[in-house]
């Protein structure tokens, strides 16, 4: 049971770094990938405050976007490990 719980946290957290890491990498690996994901607004091409390929990147609104997000997941992950957590000692305590 342990390691279907270990295998689920590795495909979470390797589907969240998909998300937040993957466009910057596409987007700095292909340029083609960059006018697309320019083109739909993921990102800007004024006001970027963080560069991620030749004249593109994150601006503030798509930085505040992005690090709502993190927190979210990172909200997300601590309640269900106080939620384990709490189910693990219910079951000590009830044997």
């Amino acid at each position: 049971m342990q390691n279907s719980n270990d295998d689920m946290w590795t495909w979470f957290a390797g589907i969240i770094a998909a998300v937040v890491i993957g466009p910057t990498l596409l987007a700095s690996a292909v340029p083609t990938a960059q006018a697309w994901l320019v083109r739909v607004h993921v990102l800007a091409t004024e006001g970027v405050l963080i560069p991620v390929g030749t004249g593109a990147g994150l601006d503030l609104a798509r930085i505040a976007i992005a690090a709502g997000a993190l927190l979210l997941v990172a909200l997300i992950v601590v309640l269900l490990v106080r939620g384990r957590v709490r189910a693990a000692q219910d079951k000590r305590s009830r044997a």
